[in-house]
Order: C-alpha cells, then structure tokens, then sequence
C-alpha cells in the first residue's frame, strides 16, 4: 500500500506526459496500481476486525486441550483450508481432501473432533475430493 503522497506524485508525472510504463520502472510501482489511482488516489480503508464470538458471551476463549491436533490441523489449514462465516451458527472451518488420501481425511476428521468443543464434524463429497468441515 502506497501513502498518498506517492499516488499524487506518480499521477503527476503521466500527467506530464510521461508513460505508465516510464513512471512505473522509475518508481517501482505497478502499472496497474498507478491506472488504478487515476480513478481513486484515496487508499481503500481496510476491513474492520470483528469482535471476537466470545466477547458476546463474556467468556474467554480457552486454548485446545488437545495442541497435537490443534497443530495438526493448522498446517491442514493452512495448506487446503478456509474459515466461512455461517449467518445462523458463527464460523466453521473447512478442510478440502483429494478422494486418493482416505487416511488424511480420517485424521482430518478426527483431529477436528477432537479440537472441535462441540465434538462434530462431517465430510460433504464431491467429485474429486471430500470437504470436511466443523
């Protein structure tokens, strides 16, 4: 992300004439970043953060009992994973498995259950791969 000041200036030298292609080699900014201040120079604000679940409820999270699994399926996470909002029952998180892994599927599965405070989680098939979720 560019300071305003950077924009202007880039967005005053292609005023002057120059190419996009000049002011971005001398500057080291994309050519898509300085077309797109010519329509918005102000920076996009970011997402507000969320509160977290538990501040509704006045509980404090609590860390998993179980790291070994917690663990586990951060690095399942971060490698075929994604957190979703649900508009009824909060977040759920969902891990993508190829069908040629059954065994990585099981562990999945089971490592959510055991990370999960309610203790569920279910598979959704699909063609090429199982999603489990929690």
């Amino acid at each position: 992300m560019y300071d305003v000041s950077t924009r202007k200036r880039g967005l005053t030298l292609v005023a002057q004439g120059r190419s996009m292609n000049s002011v971005s080699k001398e500057m080291g900014i994309s050519r898509a970043a300085i077309r797109s201040w010519q329509t918005r120079i102000e920076p996009i604000p970011r997402m507000r953060v969320q509160p977290d679940p538990c501040s509704r409820c006045q509980r404090q999270p609590r860390p998993p009992e179980d790291t070994e699994a917690y663990c586990y399926l951060l690095g399942l996470y971060l490698g075929d994973g994604c957190i979703s909002a649900h508009r009824r029952t909060g977040h759920y998180l969902r891990i993508v498995c190829a069908n040629v892994w059954p065994g990585l599927m099981n562990a999945c599965e089971i490592a959510m259950r055991a990370v999960n405070p309610t203790g569920t989680a279910s598979r959704t098939q699909a063609k090429g791969y199982v999603s489990v979720i929690a």
